[in-house]
């Protein structure tokens, strides 16, 4: 490792790059260069960084934009991607981005920077639905649900990675709890299913500890989750964010949710990752109270009050119970496997 290390830090606006951006920020060891999309938000979040980092707007799908990139950069982290909701509304977005703008990136840093460490973030949804597996070991196919494109972009990305000449590691991040909004989302999960879920500041530890790491980490896939400390049923997941939201447990038809086609579980292996980096520390509780921080006294009094209205309206929302409910066959079939 250089002296100075030049790192590139992609998507250190998302929930694991924040986090991972106010660890490294400041090193006198590192040199750091973020390349991200030109927003206000943005513009807002950076400006408390701007003597720390080197900051590069652009598009990573546009060969232009990845062209401005310094060379000779040591340490690429790519946390760059489309993800749900927004990958289910522009699925040509997060072909352009997960794929096509992994590809230019690594094309950029094989003429450029031939010696760069390339660390790839990836996702536990690319084994597809395991509810009747739900151990997932790093040597499991991959196997992506029907109509998730998120995860089909992740498939790709990960072989244009391994296939690349740079030195690489594919890090395969289970479910990040966060301040996540209930929405309709949460009925396309079906309720038996096993999540290992990791915080954000864990898995954000993780690349940090990657980056003099090289050695151990070449050419090799990891499971990256939190642990045996870090599990739970989604029913159990459920039922405690409806409780510290105010409101009461969650009240909705058998059909509501979907009972297949989604993805998580119990990595059987995730430890290999914690054994070279050393980067867990929190355990479920730890990942619940960041989720607590969300439901401010006040809120939970306004939940508590419209409890029944807010079931409602979120019943309204799921797509798998509106599938049974107008008898769509093909909705029935992939949300619930089943003949009408």
């Amino acid at each position: 490792m250089p002296q100075v290390c030049k790192v590139l830090l992609t998507g250190a606006s998302g929930t694991i790059g924040r986090e991972l951006l106010c660890r490294i920020a400041g090193r006198p060891d590192l040199e750091i260069y973020v390349m991200d999309q030109h927003t206000l938000e943005n513009r807002l979040f950076y400006r408390r960084y701007r003597k720390q980092i080197k900051l590069i707007y652009g598009d990573l799908a546009k060969v232009n934009s990845v062209a401005s990139l310094p060379g000779d950069l040591n340490v690429v982290i790519h946390l760059a991607a489309i993800v749900a909701p927004n990958a289910d509304r522009r699925p040509d977005r997060v072909y352009d981005v997960n794929v096509t703008g992994t590809k230019i990136l690594i094309n950029q840093l094989e003429k450029n920077s031939p010696r760069a460490f390339f660390l790839y973030s990836s996702c536990i949804s690319v084994y597809g639905d395991r509810l009747a597996e739900p151990v997932i070991r790093i040597s499991d196919p991959v196997n992506p649900s029907t109509n998730d494109i998120y995860a089909q972009s992740k498939v790709m990305a990960e072989s244009i990675v391994r296939s690349s000449q740079l030195d690489w590691s594919v890090f395969r991040i289970t479910a990040i709890l966060k301040r996540h909004k209930l929405s309709r989302l949460m009925f396309h999960i079906p309720l038996d299913t096993k999540i290992e879920t990791c915080s954000p500041g864990n898995a954000a530890q993780a690349f940090v500890n990657s980056i003099d790491k090289r050695e151990s980490l070449n050419h090799r896939l990891f499971n990256l989750g939190g642990g045996e400390q870090c599990r739970i049923t989604y029913r159990e997941f459920l039922n405690r964010v409806f409780q510290m939201a105010g409101l009461g447990a969650p009240s909705f038809p058998p059909r509501a949710f979907a009972t297949r086609n989604y993805h998580c579980g119990f990595y059987g292996d995730s430890s290999e990752l914690d054994r070279i980096l050393h980067f867990r520390s929190d355990d479920l509780n730890a990942c619940m109270e960041e989720i607590q921080l969300r439901f401010k006294p006040a809120k939970r009094v306004v939940y508590q009050l419209l409890k029944h209205t807010i079931h409602a309206n979120l019943l309204r929302s799921s797509s798998p119970y509106r599938a049974y409910i107008t008898a769509n066959r093909r909705l029935v079939e992939y949300y619930f496997g089943e003949d009408m």
